[in-house]
């Protein structure tokens, strides 16, 4: 298992904070070594300048949303916490930035991204122990595996942060997406005690590659970007400092172009995906009917109880 970047600070999903230092829009710094593709699309800070900055905020979760100049709708997820999870204040705080976006017809192209540290950690605890105890299902609330798909101006997703679960499937399935070298991503149903959910099974391969993303599965290792852009993962990488800018870039590529044609092009290519996705859902659905009962939740309290001993200068959570 490769070692955790920046302050040694292990992270695990539910309890995992870091010290943040958040990029203003469209002001991340110059990185060194980021490969061609990321370098072609960079976008030096003073271009991104913002003509709106109108926060959408929603109890104690925050997804800003700001349109730049370009026609470019930056979207920051940063609740309160440090992890942006799925609760109920994020889900509707991001619903509301893209039906705010759909009826914004000065938006051509749309940039998702979390904090320098933090993507998205996934479900909550509180989340999990209701899935698996039968009172939820990943299925109540689509947007988290259809909602990037469903927006009708390409999204380009910067995941600067880390990214496990839940948090990592919603990522990939925006339209481009731009991952960081130093960031660490995992997929880490299985550490839970049941099988992945929202599509992860056919996202995490579309994205990754079939093979390593069976690995990544079946073994629930976190492995940092510079890992997955060696073994040939078919997103674009950037230095973590320049993943934003990478992602504004190319957001600004697509707002050049035809905004009628872009749009044709979206929704032909997402329907594909739809398609293809909605068999997915219907088996992972039904597997989780196989995996989820009482015994479920019991593993999920003891993993964050391992968890909470481990923070608290404990043995590993992984014995």
């Amino acid at each position: 298992m490769p070692g955790y970047p920046f302050q040694e600070e292990p992270f695990w999903v539910g309890r995992w904070k870091g010290t943040e230092t958040v990029l203003p829009a469209g002001s991340a710094a110059a990185g060194s070594g980021a490969d061609t593709r990321a370098d072609a699309f960079a976008v030096p800070p003073q271009q991104a300048v913002e003509t709106l900055v109108e926060p959408v905020a929603t109890g104690g979760e925050e997804v800003e949303l700001r349109v730049l100049d370009e026609g470019i709708a930056l979207l920051v997820m940063r609740d309160a916490h440090g992890s942006n999870m799925f609760t109920d204040a994020m889900m509707r705080g991001l619903q509301d930035a893209f039906a705010r976006i759909e009826n914004d017809d000065r938006v051509r192209a749309v940039v998702l991204t979390g904090t320098e540290t933090v993507f998205s950690m996934g479900a909550t605890p509180e989340g999990l122990r209701t899935l698996a105890g039968g009172g939820s299902r990943f299925t109540d609330v689509p947007f988290v595996y259809e909602g990037l798909l469903r927006c009708s101006r390409p999204v380009v997703c910067a995941l600067r942060g880390h990214a496990s679960g839940g948090g990592l499937a919603f990522g990939l399935y925006a339209d481009v997406v731009v991952m960081g070298r130093e960031s660490v991503y995992s997929a880490n149903f299985l550490t839970y005690g049941f099988t992945p959910g929202m599509g992860a099974t056919h996202v995490l391969g579309e994205r990754l590659g079939s093979a390593l993303a069976a690995e990544m599965m079946y073994t629930g290792r976190p492995c940092r970007g510079e890992e997955l852009e060696r073994r040939g993962a078919g997103v674009v990488f950037a230095d973590r400092a320049q993943v934003l800018a990478t992602a504004l870039g190319i957001a600004r590529s697509i707002a050049d172009k035809p905004a009628d044609a872009v749009r044709v092009l979206k929704q032909d290519l997402a329907d594909r995906s739809l398609t293809r996705l909605a068999p997915v859902v219907a088996r992972e659905s039904a597997m989780h009917d196989r995996v989820f009962g009482s015994g479920s939740v019991d593993r999920i309290e003891a993993h964050f109880r391992k968890v909470d001993r481990f923070r608290s200068g404990g043995t590993s959570p992984d014995r």
